[in-house]
């Protein structure tokens, strides 16, 4: 869901200076990307638990796991066998692994996710991700608590991601319609922290609220920032709340309009 720093940009400061070519380094490249892979995976999965845990006949896009679900034991297992490939040509296999406590849309329930010789194209997922429902906050809105803690084993003897974040979502829109994956929007507010296969570090901090919406591909709005072990942080602003690829980075003071 934070799949936001480029590659590279040419930048063009708002104040209507000369436009100058900023060519981001290897590890910013790779700490966007990086980061960006972790979060998309993690939503996936999460995605595919929920659609499991409301059917056991789900499609994911056109890829039919084997979905056993254990009431009495309140765990369900999502198994995709040696390979299912989707109609997007995305290979997943292994089995994705839910226990949980009671309903997720209830208080006080507690949802977490394990692997079991997961892959998703060829990258191998370890780890979890704990959900925990906090009830209604003060606005009337249900709220979570997400822990994640993950490993990604990368295709081709690439080397291992390590990816560790503390998360509260907000529940907005969608709440009342679990079996609609479309209609959903999330305040999001946490931080993380990030290892790469060259062993270099970063943390992550939402310094603006984010909103995301399942039905747009970019966050919709926020500050989040992004600060390297060695080297200046980046602060990315993803705007006012429309559905684009606008948004503005800041390195050492200076703002830059850039697309995600």
């Amino acid at each position: 869901m934070l799949a936001a720093a480029p590659l590279f940009f040419t930048s063009c400061q708002r104040d209507g200076m000369k436009a100058k070519e900023y060519i981001l380094s290897d590890d910013d490249k790779g700490f966007g990307s990086d980061h960006a892979l972790m979060e998309f995976l993690n939503e996936d999965v999460e995605t595919i638990a929920d659609m499991a845990m409301n059917s056991s006949n789900a499609s994911i896009n056109g890829c039919q796991p084997l979905i056993t679900h254990d009431t009495t034991n309140k765990k369900l297992t999502i198994d995709f066998g040696a390979e299912c490939k989707d109609a997007a040509n995305l290979v997943r296999k292994g089995k994705i692994i839910i226990n949980y406590t009671r309903q997720y849309w209830d208080s006080g329930s507690v949802r977490t996710i394990k692997f079991d010789d997961y892959y998703y194209n060829g990258n191998r997922m370890v780890g979890y991700k704990m959900i925990e429902n906090r009830g209604k906050n003060s606005s009337g809105y249900t709220w979570f608590s997400i822990t994640m803690a993950d490993t990604l084993h990368l295709a081709g003897a690439g080397g291992k991601i390590y990816w560790y974040s503390e998360r509260e979502r907000i529940w907005l829109n969608g709440f009342n319609t679990p079996t609609n994956f479309l209609d959903d929007d999330y305040h999001v507010n946490g931080s993380g922290s990030l290892k790469r296969a060259n062993d270099h570090y970063c943390d992550f901090n939402i310094m603006s609220t984010l909103l995301v919406s399942t039905d747009c591909r970019f966050i919709k709005e926020g500050i989040i920032r992004i600060v390297p072990r060695d080297g200046f942080a980046r602060i990315f602003d993803y705007g006012n709340g429309e559905c684009d690829d606008d948004a503005t980075i800041e390195i050492n003071g200076v703002k830059y309009e850039t697309k995600l």
